[in-house]
């Protein structure tokens, strides 16, 4: 029956911000407040995944039941006290699955550069949201304080979104990785230096902070988000929980290691999201241009014996008609720009 399904999707939802509520309070250690918070997002991509009708399930599930749970149980709060972290929750959560299901559309994927962009400010401005509410009943004296507070609610809820949210839609997009035999070990290399590179940084003091970000973009821009978003994921986890423990580079910041942890960790989000999308707009430009290529005439083509294209050219009168021979996928403005004469 249809309530029974609704009813799966919200205990899932609710299990799930439970979870990782209560393993934010392991990875963290020692670091207060909880540099790493993905409970929230995991709500909005598993909202984001499921049909759509689920959506509200969903989000009452994790926003409401799930942050109940976790606030009672985990946090040994009263009823009354997480009533205004509550509230932030779902009002976050609402806001996040909203916007950025109409940003995606009826594709439900990230496979333009502009939704990618359009993500990126939303969970920007839902993490906002969401931290402005939770900081109203805060103990903090003063302004200072409570901008802190502030800044540490948004970044940890920010780095969750930007992490966990592309994660959950990077496999509605095909692979886009080149078709060669040395691919795979050229992906299994690169996914071994971030995770390598992160061990060395935090756990043996190697100072290769920020090289694991140019690894991360590597992956981003060679291979598109099915291997950056895991990545980066597991390049987060493992720079929050040995800081949490006392290791890494940031622990000697003393009361700032929290925010540097946070910075790292956004800096390896965004290079995720940003190099992903550059591979998948990348793979559109080539899928629209190979239509557009099967569709000229052979008198515009030069093919060799096997079929593959050897030289084309387009002339600028016919640049109207070669649009409409094709449905152009592209975000970029004038994708035709990719096959105009001497370009």
């Amino acid at each position: 029956m249809e309530w029974r399904q609704h009813l799966g999707a919200g205990i899932a939802a609710a299990v799930a911000y439970y979870v990782l509520a209560r393993l934010a309070l392991e990875w963290g250690g020692d670091l207060l407040p909880i540099p790493l918070w993905l409970a929230t997002a995991s709500v909005v991509g598993l909202a984001l995944v499921l049909p759509q009708r689920y959506r509200w399930s969903v989000m009452i599930g994790g926003g409401v039941i799930g942050n109940m749970l976790s606030g009672l149980i985990t946090f040994g709060e009263t009823l009354r006290s997480i009533l205004t972290p509550g509230l932030s929750v779902l009002v976050e959560v609402v806001f996040m699955t909203l916007t950025v299901g109409l940003v995606l559309g009826d594709g439900g994927a990230l496979n333009r550069t502009r939704r990618s962009l359009k993500v990126l400010g939303l969970s920007m401005v839902g993490a906002a949201m969401g931290a402005s509410i939770a900081v109203m009943e805060t103990a903090s004296p003063t302004i200072g304080e409570q901008s802190v507070a502030w800044v540490r609610w948004a970044l940890g809820d920010l780095v969750g979104l930007l992490i966990v949210v592309p994660l959950a839609l990077a496999y509605r997009i095909p692979v886009i990785t080149p078709p060669h035999p040395f691919v795979r070990y050229e992906a299994a290399l690169a996914f071994l230096l971030a995770l390598g590179s992160t061990v060395l940084a935090f756990n043996l003091d190697v100072p290769l902070t920020y090289l694991i970000v140019i690894i991360v973009l590597w992956l981003g821009i060679r291979f598109g988000p099915r291997l950056a978003t895991p990545a980066s994921l597991l390049v987060v986890l493992f720079g929050t929980i040995f800081s949490g423990q006392g290791e890494g580079p940031f622990v000697a910041q003393g009361s700032d290691a929290v925010l540097q942890v946070q910075g790292f960790n956004l800096a390896i989000a965004i290079c995720s999201l940003i190099g992903s999308a550059h591979a998948v707009r990348a793979w559109n430009d080539q899928q629209q241009l190979g239509a557009v290529l099967r569709a000229l005439p052979d008198a515009l083509a030069v093919r060799t014996a096997d079929g593959r294209l050897q030289r084309s050219w387009i002339p600028p009168r016919m640049s109207g008609k070669v649009s409409e021979l094709v449905e152009l996928s592209s975000p970029s403005d004038d994708p035709l720009d990719l096959i105009r004469p001497g370009v």
